[in-house]
């Protein structure tokens, strides 16, 4: 009789568990059901205006809503110093800690602890849309987020009228394009705009448009067969790094971004009175690039490879050929580091013609300063007896096509005796600029420049009046330094040359000669006599360039530490000398005008000083303006200083980083790492 009930009670039980399984099945989801096997990417239209995916967020908070880094971030001297920068206002201003209390307290009421990255997204999450007026808010997207068991029901729930949305103002109906039921639609309560709630299995949609919904079943039907996952532009330029699957995969069409938020195409503007916003104008132009596609890698090192697509027909003549320049393999660019000290916190190398950079140079310059052309122009006819396109022809003919540039710190101790540059006390790094040249037509140029009267009319002259400022001399090894001493260099009252044989003719140009004499000897031994090795030997640059990209037309490296102590100098100084530029002089000037008068001469109108006064008053008026301007300054240069000191700080988040740029007329690549230390401690 006891078994005979078990086998019944078994029974029961298991027709119960099928019965609820049905039940659960026929009103909610099948809880067998398995997940979207292909990436979120399968289920968006290719043609879409904008794309960001990542995959295992939840990994990215310690927990939601906190950032994983936030604590180490927020307690390191740079990350304070990029709060205080005005990140922490901005985070402010976007209300997210009040959005996200209010969301807190709303999963609060429910019957259990619910995580939301757990529930949406937690795994992998997408925003993809179109652009549709001047502002981003007006775009039409659609968020797909992969999503748990408590995802699924919640949908379910809400698709089936379970829960009574109407205490919240919100309306629920069924959403359906072409007669297939496609979701459901939300609108009314806060909503500034119906949004269309969909799921395929384990990928919950949220839209502001059906036809996102519909696109999705569709290409959800073909296995993703038209969608973005199967584009070229995706497949040929999502880079996947050394941890699959984590990047931040974005694209943006640049041309539909313009055009909807109205966004000058001429930007950098090629106007501008700035001479670099002005150069970096004529190298590259927003309007000239169509879209862009990449990948962002979040690891301990930050890792991006972005390709944008131009539009060659609008590219300008000089941008053509400047693209088009056949670029530079590891190897080169390894032996050019060679010649670079590993402190150096600046290094790039660029493959240009150096007639057409120095053409666009002029270009810019003229139309910011037609003096100081005119000047070169007559400096240039009376010295070597052309006009300046000729003498940059000549250049271009003594020059190979490619260019490096490095900085570092300048730690050079004060020179003494009486042979010493005459110079200033302005704190500046240490450059030098290394050329491919072709010696005998480098020759012809550097005779020019040591003539008596080009002499003359640079000002060269040595540290007593009378002398003689043309210093030459030979390196042990046969490298020949040319030394051009004048006053009017900054900081070092020199500049230097150096003819050095190599692997290839180089000829480096420093405002240290001293450092002249360290490439040298770290080029021939590896070493130089302080102890420096090659920047082609140290670790995170070798490192990157092995396995970056195969051919490249720039490059650059960027270690700000290694050049703290000189910018600090630096910053100090523009603070002191460019601190009295704050001041409105518009509004300062008359109040001040006007205090001297009524104080000094009461009978005198403003603007009307009669002659008998007018030097008195002006020589007042200047007293007055020195005595604002000195307690002005008091007053702010320890705010400007300490502005410096954080952007500095700040930038000390990088340790090294290392960009590549490949071009040509069709397309940019770049690719990136940046190494990032926020160390608690300075």
């Amino acid at each position: 009789m006891g078994r005979r009930l078990l086998r019944y009670f078994l029974i029961g039980l298991v027709l119960l568990l099928l019965g609820g399984l049905w039940a659960f099945s026929f009103f909610f989801f099948n809880p067998f059901e398995g997940a979207y096997e292909y990436s979120l990417a399968s289920l968006i239209p290719r043609e879409i205006d904008f794309y960001a995916a990542k995959n295992r967020l939840a990994r990215d908070f310690e927990p939601f809503p906190s950032l994983a880094f936030q604590g180490e971030f927020e307690a390191s001297p740079a990350g304070k110093a990029i709060l205080d920068l005005g990140l922490r206002e901005r985070l402010t201003s976007w209300q997210i800690a009040d959005t996200l209390t209010e969301l807190d307290l709303l999963l609060a009421q429910l019957p259990v602890r619910v995580d939301p990255l757990g529930v949406f997204g937690g795994e992998a999450l997408a925003v993809a849309g179109h652009f549709a007026g001047p502002r981003v808010a007006d775009a039409h997207w659609a968020v797909y987020g992969r999503t748990n068991w408590i995802g699924k029901l919640a949908v379910e729930l809400v698709a089936g009228d379970w829960i009574d949305l109407t205490p919240q103002g919100l309306t629920v109906k069924p959403c359906e394009h072409e007669g297939k039921a496609l979701g459901v639609e939300i609108s009314g309560g806060q909503l500034p705009r119906p949004v269309f709630l969909a799921r395929i299995q384990d990928v919950v949609i949220v839209a502001t448009q059906r036809e996102l919904l519909a696109a999705a079943e569709a290409l959800e039907a073909t296995r993703g067969q038209d969608s973005l996952d199967r584009s070229a532009k995706y497949t040929d330029n999502v880079v996947r790094t050394a941890t699959p699957g984590d990047e931040l995969e974005l694209y943006v069409d640049q041309r539909a971004l313009a055009e909807n938020l109205r966004l000058a195409g001429t930007w950098p503007d090629a106007r501008s009175n700035d001479l670099a916003t002005a150069l970096v104008a004529r190298l590259f132009q927003l309007g000239a690039l169509r879209e862009l596609i990449g990948t962002l890698d979040f690891a301990q090192v930050v890792s991006l490879d972005f390709v944008g697509e131009l539009s060659s027909n609008v590219l300008s003549p000089f941008q053509t050929r400047l693209y088009d320049v056949r670029g530079f393999d590891r190897s080169q660019m390894l032996e050019v580091a060679k010649l670079v000290p590993a402190d150096a916190g600046l290094f790039a190398y660029l493959h240009a013609d150096i007639g057409d950079l120095l053409r666009e140079l002029r270009s810019a310059l003229l139309a910011i300063d037609p003096a100081a052309i005119s000047n070169l122009e007559d400096f240039v006819r009376q010295a070597w007896n052309m006009d300046l396109d000729a003498f940059i022809d000549d250049i271009d003919g003594a020059l190979r096509d490619r260019v490096a540039v490095f900085v570092r710190e300048y730690d050079y101790p004060a020179e003494t005796g009486e042979n010493v540059p005459p110079h200033d006390d302005t704190p500046v790094f240490a450059w030098a600029v290394i050329l491919w040249g072709d010696k005998p037509k480098v020759d012809a140029i550097r005779s020019v420049v040591k003539r008596d009267d080009v002499v003359a009319m640079l000002r060269i002259q040595g540290a007593t009046p009378g002398s003689g400022g043309l210093w030459e001399s030979t390196l042990q090894g046969g490298a020949h330094v040319d030394e051009y001493w004048n006053v009017l260099v900054p900081g070092t009252g020199q500049i230097a040359t150096m003819d050095m044989p190599g692997r290839e003719p180089y000829l480096v140009i420093s405002n240290e000669n001293r450092l002249l004499g360290q490439v040298f000897k770290i080029y021939t031994t590896g070493r130089s006599d302080e102890g420096q090795m090659r920047l082609a030997e140290q670790g995170a640059f070798q490192n990157w360039v092995s396995a970056g990209l195969p051919s490249a037309n720039l490059a650059l490296w960027f270690a700000p530490r290694a050049i703290a102590a000189t910018s600090r100098r630096i910053a100090a100084r523009q603070a002191s000398e460019s601190g009295a530029d704050t001041i409105d002089w518009n509004v300062e000037r008359p109040r001040i005008e006007r205090e001297v008068l009524s104080r000094n001469f009461p009978g005198e109108n403003w603007g009307r000083v009669s002659a008998q006064n007018r030097d008195s008053y002006e020589m007042l008026v200047q007293q007055e303006i020195d005595r604002f301007q000195t307690r002005y300054l008091d007053q702010n240069l320890p705010q400007l200083r300490a502005e410096s000191e954080r952007w500095l700080e700040a930038w000390s988040a990088i340790t090294y980083s290392f960009f590549e740029l490949a071009t040509d007329r069709k397309r940019l690549r770049l690719h990136g790492r940046v190494g990032l230390g926020f160390d608690a401690k300075p």
